[in-house]
């Protein structure tokens, strides 16, 4: 009895493995209430369990796939618990993909949401369709409907938010449509202006005992309690005098800091600051037909960002951009005083600091120091760095300066080690000093010193977003901005604004502007971005 009891089991295991069971997991669309389900999913935010839920519901494809798929690596010590974690992912979308095979209407979690990101990036129409027909994810025209249907039931913000302020973001986006050379009088092109926007909100986790309330200023005249009483804008200039003693303590400490990291190996490891939520924006339908190129475009925005439901009804609405969108901002706010500043809500500019800004403190040392460094970098086999660049090279020229920063720490190091009379590393005015003997040392240690590690160390500050460190870096850069080789007259007075606004801000606000400088969009760890990251 007990053999029979065993063939019988042998037997129908070996039936459930070769007939496995109805695909389960995921959303099955051929039902009614399931469209409206995975609509509820997406909104909710919380899909920990897309990478396990097709296992889990059926136990017959991992069995079958952990059979099929093992091989004499997973005997090894490499194959660890993370790479075991990893090979359940890949088995459990690779479930997935032989389920949709089965019944095309069950779409697994992570399909979906593999799915939305592919939207979210603009994916290659043929690339995706190419996916969808083998059915990797689904086709383009179902996502395109669902997230239409789902757009009209956005549940809110999923966290409290800060009362009495809000915040909006914003930066221009320019289409040229059927362009081409051979374009005549009777075929022209045609060109798309537009302004994108969304509203960001401030959550409450940020600053979770204040009282905007106390601050006054729901009159009519909110300026009463915009500012700082009885503040002097001329300290301003001498907070930015490059030998101010908080500056020169900054330089002394970043130095030996970064050295430090650098023999350490931790010099280009991300900051661990963990963001208490990651912010969440609600995108507006594009201002068509304005850009930020004219005072007349910005006053247009601000006038239906300010009007617009989710902001005419608070004291103050912060308002971020890139450098020429806050650079018009400002302006107009000292143009127009009485229509943003004294009437709500009252208008303070956040201007964003990466990718534009920290792109711009780059371009501000690489221009006097390009000698240098497109020198260097030919020397070891990167030909691609010239003596100047445009905002769209950034990520080539910051991986330059990855590469140079450690290359001549290292090099100082190893001077450091042979002795011969050289001074200690740590101490940047006796190392300095020394090499100011030789033309070659001193142009790199003042590149490292005065431009390498600052550049960097904002990079950091705002993936921590370190509000008092970046406004360090700020008040450091004014003074090298002015250089007739640095030579940007644009973003040394921004960088000014950058302090007035740091500085004469009523205290109470002046929080809420600190603990939301940078923002994190994935709450990820050491991964905050600058305002002008989201549009």
């Amino acid at each position: 009895e007990k053999m029979a009891a065993t063939v019988t089991g042998i037997s129908d295991h070996v039936k459930r493995l070769l007939n496995p069971q109805p695909f389960l997991g995921g959303f099955d669309f051929s039902q009614a209430t399931e469209r409206q389900r995975a609509i509820n999913y997406l909104w909710a935010g919380d899909y920990s369990d897309c990478t396990r839920d097709i296992l889990r519901h059926n136990p017959d494809y991992e069995e079958i796939l952990e059979e099929k798929t093992r091989n004499k690596y997973m005997m090894t010590k490499r194959f660890d618990a993370d790479a075991a974690e990893r090979r359940k992912t890949r088995l459990n979308y690779t479930a997935g993909v032989i389920g949709r095979q089965r019944n095309m209407f069950c779409i697994p979690a992570h399909q979906l949401l593999m799915a939305m990101e592919s939207k979210h990036k603009m994916c290659n129409r043929l690339l995706w369709e190419q996916w969808a027909s083998v059915r990797c994810i689904p086709s383009y025209n179902f996502i395109e409907e669902l997230v239409e249907e789902a757009l009209l039931q956005y549940p809110g913000c999923s966290y409290p938010v800060l009362d009495f302020v809000s915040a909006a973001v914003f930066d221009n986006y320019t289409e040229q449509m059927n362009y081409h050379a051979e374009h005549n009088a009777n075929t022209q092109g045609q060109r798309i202006d537009m302004t994108n926007w969304a509203t960001l909100y401030l959550p409450l986790a940020t600053l979770p005992h204040i009282n905007l309330g106390s601050l006054g200023g729901a009159g009519q005249d909110p300026i009463t309690a915009l500012f700082k009483p009885n503040f002097d804008k001329m300290t301003v200039a001498t907070l930015c005098h490059p030998g101010h003693y908080e500056i020169k303590a900054n330089q002394a400490r970043r130095w030996r800091d970064s050295l430090q990291a650098i023999r350490d190996g931790t010099y280009f490891k991300r900051p661990d600051y963990q963001p208490p939520v990651a912010h969440e924006l609600y995108y507006h339908p594009p201002i068509e037909g304005r850009l930020q190129s004219s005072y007349t475009d910005v006053e247009a925005e601000l006038d239906i960002m300010r009007a617009d439901p989710k902001h005419k009804h608070h004291t103050f609405i912060f308002v971020g951009g890139d450098g020429l969108a806050i650079h018009r901002i400002n302006h107009t706010l000292a143009r127009k005083p009485g229509t943003y500043l004294r009437s709500k809500p009252a208008v303070i500019p956040v201007q964003g600091e990466h990718p534009h800004g920290t792109c711009h403190v780059l371009h501000m040392g690489w221009r006097p120091y390009s000698a240098l460094l497109v020198g260097l970098m030919v020397a070891i086999g990167h030909h691609e760095v010239k003596n100047d660049f445009s905002v769209s090279d950034f990520n080539d020229y910051n991986h330059a300066m990855c590469i140079m920063i450690e290359g001549v720490a290292r090099y100082f190091m190893l001077l450091e080690a042979s002795g011969g009379g050289c001074p200690p590393l740590s101490n940047s005015n006796q190392f300095m000093t020394a090499c100011s003997n030789n033309i070659d040392l001193e142009w790199l240690s003042h590149f490292l010193h005065d431009f390498g590690f600052l550049y960097f160390d904002m990079k950091q500050d705002v993936r921590a977003n370190n509000s008092l460190q970046i406004d360090m870096a700020w008040r450091e850069c004014i003074a090298f901005m002015h250089t007739a080789e640095a030579h940007k007259t644009q973003y040394a007075p921004m960088a000014i604004l950058r302090i007035f606004w740091a500085q004469a801000l009523n205290p109470v606000l002046a929080r809420v502007y600190h603990a939301n400088r940078t923002l994190s969009l994935t709450g990820l760890k050491g991964s905050n971005v600058g305002w002008d990251m989201p549009i």
